[in-house]
């Protein structure tokens, strides 16, 4: 019967362990995607530079223009990196159209009502135009994880398609070369990696959130993006919460300290 009793404790502390360690290690409220140095859950994007993170963030200019801060800031004019954002009836009032110098992107492709893509124009050059859209690898999967980029650019025509990926709650494309767009700068080259943070959206999946103002709540002027996934840059490592190792410490103390008492001989007790 001791013995029985003995097993059973055992059993109990195994599953409390596994359970403790099922426990997210990200359970604090999720980040948004915007400058650094304001909520505690803003956290900005970051670009992958031979392996050595810079920070990319958008921030604000005034009113609805957002100036674009990253390793490539250093090799265009700021007047070439701010964004006059607008409202658009296709998007409910919020802001759907985005437009720079030579640049004009209209969010106009919706699925369960969260954006995937949108057109993109030179309003000077008008053979300079496409489309770019999240896509599914795999149709009728919950989450997008493809970006398709058609269109036309001075060099010729682009048809490019790329697979998101995954690290530390971070997503990004694996190669921003393929896109044609981006040019060597600043010891940022074009084979960089673009990563920003996942957060959990109103449908309860992985998405972008906009937090351009940093007081850790979505901004309201923004769509909220699609549930979306990428393939893992690296296998993961279990971890556990700091709450989730002081719980599992004191299991092990207890079970420990049980262990001796049910074993300890009559001349130590």
């Amino acid at each position: 019967m001791r013995q029985i009793g003995r097993s059973l404790g055992v059993v109990t502390a195994v599953l409390a362990i596994l359970a403790f360690m099922a426990l997210p290690a990200s359970a604090a409220a999720p980040p948004y995607f915007g400058p650094p140095g304001m909520h505690a859950n803003t956290i900005p994007g970051s670009v992958d530079v031979g392996d050595a993170t810079q920070q990319a963030y958008p921030q604000s200019a005034g009113g609805s223009n957002f100036y674009l801060q990253s390793p490539w800031s250093n090799c265009q004019p700021a007047a070439s990196l701010t964004i006059q954002a607008q409202t658009t009836v296709a998007a409910g009032g919020k802001y759907g159209r985005f437009s720079s110098l030579g640049r004009t992107f209209t969010v106009d492709q919706f699925s369960g009502g969260y954006p995937i893509g949108g057109t993109y124009a030179n309003p000077f050059k008008p053979g300079e135009a496409g489309t770019l859209m999240l896509e599914k690898s795999v149709a009728g999967q919950a989450t997008f994880d493809q970006v398709h980029l058609v269109g036309t650019k001075r060099s010729g025509p682009v048809d490019v398609l790329l697979s998101l990926a995954e690290r530390d709650g971070y997503i990004g494309v694996t190669n921003l070369a393929s896109l044609g767009v981006i040019t060597p700068c600043a010891g940022a080259d074009a084979n960089s990696q673009i990563l920003l943070p996942l957060g959990t959206g109103d449908h309860g999946q992985p998405a972008i959130i906009l937090d351009i103002n940093g007081d850790g709540f979505p901004d309201p002027e923004f769509l909220q993006g699609p549930p979306i996934s990428g393939l893992p840059l690296a296998p993961a490592i279990p971890t556990l919460t700091e709450w989730g190792l002081i719980a599992m410490t004191l299991i092990l103390l207890i079970v420990g300290l049980r262990f001796l008492r049910s074993n300890a001989s009559p001349a130590s007790a």
